[in-house]
């Protein structure tokens, strides 16, 4: 399994994969397909671009190291490939804006923060 430099690696980038054999779209990066279970998916990068599917604010660290940062915003988003995705959002968003990527420090390492188009 490729490992395509994305946010996880420190690249301001959104990975999916999609299924050689049944062209199914996915997040979590895996060595096989979750729908068919065909081997070796193919790794591409995302547009960035989506649509809030759901969104909750975080009041309560879940590690101190995280306190300064609170409130923020999770949400799960639906990317214009296919996939669903979670990440950080911006304290704006509600459920059905038009969003984009970005990308942020988040307690040592970087993590994708979708804003409003």
């Amino acid at each position: 399994m490729p490992d395509a430099a994305d946010w996880t690696t420190g690249k301001d980038a959104l990975n999916y994969q999609a299924c050689r054999a049944c062209k199914h779209i996915f997040y979590i990066r895996r060595a096989f397909c979750p729908q068919c279970g065909a081997g070796e998916p193919e790794t591409k990068t995302a547009s960035g671009r989506g649509v809030v599917y759901a969104e909750t604010l975080v009041h309560r660290a879940p590690v101190p190291e995280a306190r300064e940062h609170v409130p923020y915003k999770i949400v799960l988003v639906d990317i214009e490939e296919g996939a669903r995705v979670m990440a950080h959002g911006t304290l704006d968003l509600k459920i059905g804006d038009r969003v984009v990527a970005g990308y942020r420090p988040f307690l040592g390492g970087l993590v994708p923060l979708f804003g409003k188009i």
